[in-house]
């Protein structure tokens, strides 16, 4: 957990930062040790071991990892997004992840018809399970806000649940079933 909220600091304070956090739970349990340092370095995981390892977790740990991604790529070409599939984080079969472009041209921006296309689309890929990439998808993320803060309506009987969240399409918000095995990743 330390890593998933920290991974952004230097290796060194990353370390410092678990040294502080091991104490504090030494001074808090008296039946804690201490872990070795070895296993201390090997614990620490590079970027792309930690998304691959998000990628593929079952629903039941899924819903114990977090949010769902957000790649921060500065380059002009999508580059994080084509190393992802390159490396095999991402699945490359487009029935299982769906890429959406939008694009800022000013007769797409305005387009409120491509908006609700490209959100009922998004809607079936929540349902059926699929992964999604979502590039240069700003304008619509405010129809999303439910689905990116994990906003989840639960129904649950025996053995079978079902999860939904609320999607604003076009000036209706609606209950859409999220399948478990859904990703998002904004870039």
């Amino acid at each position: 957990a330390l890593e998933e909220n920290f991974n952004g600091i230097k290796r060194n304070e990353f370390k410092e930062l678990v040294e502080i956090f091991f104490k504090a739970v030494q001074e808090e349990s008296a039946n804690f040790s201490l872990p070795i340092e070895a296993r201390q370095l090997n614990d620490y995981r590079d970027i792309p071991t930690t998304l691959r390892d998000s990628m593929k977790l079952d629903s039941k740990h899924r819903r114990l990892y977090g949010r769902y991604k957000l790649v921060i790529d500065e380059s002009e070409d999508e580059s994080a997004i084509n190393l992802l599939l390159q490396t095999g984080i991402l699945d490359s079969d487009p029935t299982r992840t769906s890429i959406f472009r939008m694009s800022d041209f000013p007769d797409d921006i305005n387009n409120e018809l491509r908006n609700v296309e490209v959100l009922s689309t998004i809607k079936l890929c929540m349902e059926t399970g699929r992964t999604i990439v979502m590039i240069n998808t700003s304008r619509i993320h405010g129809s999303l806000y439910d689905v990116f803060n994990q906003n989840f309506s639960i129904m649950a009987t025996g053995d079978t649940r079902k999860i939904f969240s609320k999607v604003a399409i076009g000036p209706k918000t609606i209950d859409v079933a999220v399948h478990e095995d859904f990703q998002c990743i904004i870039h």
